[in-house]
């Protein structure tokens, strides 16, 4: 590329001139053009030229160039001539004496500034986080700390006072939070009260981040001669005895931070509690109270036995609490892990104090004396400290007791009432917990057996395997093929993609018709076979999580463990935005992926901040399953399909409580109203109710009162199929919406439930302004827009068509290319991957490394070795 030499230039009153000595001739025609860094945006725009002798003047008018003040710009400055030649603006290299020079303009918003290439370029968008941008691109930051004096919390608000008053006479002096290990900011309106205290309420923090459990450090930020300054801010002087007296009393304003039962037994169990770091820098956490006080009160626990006899277990353990403070071993509880439902039940316990402060405690009860639902129960023991109950985890089984447990798997299971069966297992956090769950029919001892001699085998001709270099697809609980996981093994086996390409089902799943030409690459679920050569895979390849390809709800056995090694890319089953998903495959957690597709920059920016994946763990190709879709509805007979999502919150809820909840209730009005009844038959139109499968023993409770109305249960249907013969969707939050909105066909999103969604599941999208469809709230919105829509002929609304571009990168038949091409471009990498991850694995499984480690963790001069040694072989 051409380049022009710029010997300097200025940015005055909303305008930049730009001095050049050495022009070409074309300079006169030249316009100038902005393109920004990812070469979405570009847009030219003409130059006042004035010459002086043999040197040009280039004056540019930021006002002419219309750029809005609410979006975020980062471009670099180009001129093409006549013939669409561009020529890159560098600075004169001998007249430059800082790498980073910059203009500002107050009133266009914007920030003139050279790259690391020299290059002249320009940021624009709204103050506020404009000169953050800057700083994130050059780390142009004059990082410091300021010390306050003071610091404490009234009601809603933190009060504070600075060592330095005159800070507060710097400009535009902003006071900001900024989350942990993301870039995400947020601005702290304050005011000045008397004596120079600082007064900044957290009402507007707290309504925004209530349900995220997340850590914040406070900073103060000003502008002086042209530079941002940023410190966080520091309370040197403050006194701290123990780990506890770092934490303030957390915030106390109604509705945002108390732990009480609302309305349909929803528990809000987040609080917000300034605290101090072990730097004294002042911080926020947002966590459950009995976190809190795991974290305020430091303790050393450790399981040491679990015997089980028949439905009686018996545990022992040793409790150290390390903080110097009086406290009361009270009792153990067993708790509900359960965002909604609160059940816990009290257990006694005896308790003897050994030398250096150690407590052993014992405990036992009969499974039989309670009443479980599915699925996690956790062990706490809870201790009394400056009379709050603090809530300490059982965690750490000695390694012999670790590896009997995830081993001896029958030996620790009880059966009980109606098929169900409960058993501990070691949890993420190396937490001992229960599962209480229906038995499946292959979870017997000769299933078992099947599973150890497959494992055998394989490692007998382990070198024939792995030349085979197979790679594996699936659906949710094996059972489907109609997602993106069957779409893509469809192509791939049709076209002779990849020759090793199997796909796993159930025998008994509806969709095995749909492989019934693929015989020779199906994989029939907990078979010898099958089980073999999920040993042997060197790929995984779905729109569900790895668990889906085995059993999500078995934490142990051989296979397990082979399938916790497995390189896996992600096809997703709906597009990420409408529902949180990051606390289950955030790269830092167990479901993490190797490759992730996505269907537009919109949505894989998500993934980057959200889920902490690099540039090249993300792949945008668009879904598979988009490449079959078509419109298949039929004129004069119209169809409408209602298909809601589950609730995390309503995870294993019982049959009276599923009954009397405002989704049953909800549903029902809408499936035998009268009004919609009347609507439906007056315009010929069918409505056809699909429940999601999680919630498919509730099914019997819904009943239709109108011929026009069918109701479908999972396995019955292809909802591909109905998605193309329907003319509308109505649903809640479920990505189904995007295959509508792909085939240009419009969505009602019925969300009677909103505060609990945005309370316990969450969304990325901004369900009042990025919604590409009408928004109900009550039954009877819901059928106000269905009439509109049958009237206007099922005819999307401009306005939602405009913002199609922002969520598809691609609208073609073409994804199933794309994404094979990416994955085979990139597959040495995931394979050279499966290589280090095992070496991680096995060092992570080992019980004298586990140990060493566990110890290493509590000692503050190993800890941080440990954990950036973890850290390091987990990412390669």
């Amino acid at each position: 590329m051409e380049s022009i030499y710029v010997e300097k230039y200025t940015f005055i009153d909303n305008t930049i001139i730009l001095r050049i000595i050495n022009p070409i001739q074309s300079l006169n025609e030249m316009k100038l053009i902005l393109v920004d860094s990812e070469q979405k945006f570009q847009q030219s725009f003409p130059i006042n030229i004035k010459q002086i002798d043999f040197i040009y003047e280039l004056t540019i008018n930021l006002n002419e160039l219309n750029l809005s003040k609410d979006f975020k710009y980062q471009c670099k400055l180009y001129l093409t001539d006549p013939n669409s030649i561009f020529y890159q603006l560098l600075f004169n290299q001998k007249s430059r004496n800082d790498r980073f020079t910059y203009r500002f303009s107050d009133e266009s918003r914007s920030i003139l500034y050279l790259n690391e290439d020299n290059q002249l370029s320009l940021l624009h968008g709204p103050t506020y986080d404009l000169t953050r941008q800057f700083n994130e691109i050059h780390n142009f930051k004059f990082n410091t700390q300021f010390e306050i004096s003071s610091f404490e919390i009234k009601k809603d608000s933190i009060h504070l006072k600075l060592l330095e008053n005159d800070l507060l006479k710097k400009e535009h002096v902003t006071f900001f939070l900024r989350e942990r290990n993301s870039s995400i900011y947020y601005d702290l309106p304050y005011q000045l009260l008397e004596n120079n205290e600082i007064q900044m309420t957290l009402i507007p923090f707290g309504i925004d981040f209530i349900n995220v459990i997340s850590r914040w450090d406070l900073y103060i930020e000003f502008q002086t001669d042209n530079l941002i300054i940023e410190g966080k801010l520091v309370w040197l002087d403050k006194m701290v005895e123990s780990n506890s007296e770092r934490y303030l009393p957390y915030l106390n304003f109604e509705g945002i931070s108390e732990v009480t039962q609302n309305e349909g037994g929803l528990v809000n169990s987040n609080i917000i509690t300034p605290y101090l770091t072990l730097k004294k820098e002042i911080a926020i956490v947002i966590r459950p109270l009995q976190f809190l006080f795991n974290e305020k009160y430091k303790s050393r626990i450790s399981v040491l036995d679990l015997k089980l006899n028949n439905s009686n277990i018996n545990i022992r353990m040793n409790l150290e609490i390390l903080e110097p403070v009086d406290y009361t071993i009270k009792e153990i509880r067993l708790k509900l892990r359960n965002k909604a439902i609160e059940s816990e039940y009290s257990i006694p316990i005896s308790s003897t104090k050994l030398m250096n402060d150690i407590n052993e405690i014992m405990f036992n009860f009969d499974f039989t004396n309670f009443d479980f639902i599915p699925f996690y129960w956790d062990l706490f023991v809870i201790v009394t400290i400056n009379n709050e109950d603090v809530y300490i985890k059982l965690k750490n089984p000695v390694p012999e007791l670790k590896y009997s447990i995830n081993k001896n798997i029958l030996r620790y299971e009880t059966v009980l009432q109606d098929q169900y069966m409960i058993y501990p297992y070691v949890a993420g956090d190396n937490a001992v917990a229960f599962c209480y769950r229906e038995r499946a029919d292959y979870e017997t001892a000769p299933y078992k057996r099947k599973e150890k001699l497959a494992y055998f085998t394989y490692k007998l001709f382990k070198p024939f395997f792995d030349k085979k270099d197979i790679w594996l697809g699936y659906e949710k609980f094996s059972s489907t093929a109609q997602d993106n996981g069957y779409y893509f093994f469809d192509y791939c086996y049709k076209q002779n993609k990849h020759k090793n390409f199997y796909y796993i089902i159930k025998e008994d799943a509806a969709d095995i018709v749909n492989l019934e030409d693929k015989k020779d690459k199906v994989l029939k679920f907990m078979s010898f076979k099958y089980m073999l050569y999920m040993y042997a895979a060197k790929l995984l390849v779905s729109s569900e999580s790895k668990g889906h390809s085995y059993d999500i709800r078995i934490q142990k056995g051989h296979l397990k463990k082979a399938l916790d090694e497995k390189r896996f890319v992600f096809l997703q089953h709906g597009v990420t935005a409408l529902k949180r998903v990051d606390y289950v495959f955030k790269k830092t957690k167990q479901n993490a992926v190797d490759l992730f597709v996505a269907t537009s920059d919109y949505e894989k920016n998500i993934i980057k901040d959200y889920f902490g994946y690099d540039e090249d763990e993300i792949i945008v190709t668009g879904f598979c399953r988009w490449d079959v879709l078509q419109d298949k509805s039929v004129p004069g007979e119209k169809e409408i399909f209602l298909m809601p999502t589950w609730r995390s919150w309503m995870d294993g809820i019982p049959e009276e409580e599923f009954i009397q909840s405002d989704y049953f209730k909800n549903y029902v009005d809408l499936l035998t109203s009268s009004k919609l009844k009347l609507l439906l038959e007056e315009y010929n139109v069918t409505l056809n109710f699909f429940l999601h499968p999680k919630f498919m023993e509730h099914l019997h409770h819904f009943k239709a009162t109108n011929d026009k109305i069918n109701i479908y249960q999972f396995g019955e249907i292809k909802v591909n199929e109905f998605l193309m013969k329907s003319s509308m969707l109505i649903t809640d939050y479920s990505s189904v919406a995007w295959e509508m909105y792909y085939q240009k066909k419009p969505t009602l999103f019925f969300q009677f439930d909103i505060d609990k969604y945005t309370k316990f599941q969450g969304s990325y999208l901004d369900m009042e302004k990025e919604l590409f469809g009408e928004r109900s709230l009550t039954v009877q919105d819901l059928i106000v827009q269905i009439e509109k829509y049958i009237k206007r002929d099922f005819k999307e609304e401009e306005k939602y068509a405009e913002m199609r571009k922002k969520y598809f990168k691609y609208i073609d038949q073409n994804n199933c290319e794309r994404t094979f091409k990416e994955i085979n471009d990139k597959k040495e990498y995931l394979y050279s991957k499966n290589k280090y991850k095992t070496l991680y694995i096995r060092l992570r499984e080992n019980i004298i490394l586990k140990e060493i480690y566990r110890k290493g963790k509590n000692n503050r001069l190993t800890s941080k070795v440990f954990i950036k040694t973890k850290n390091a072989l987990r990412k390669d």
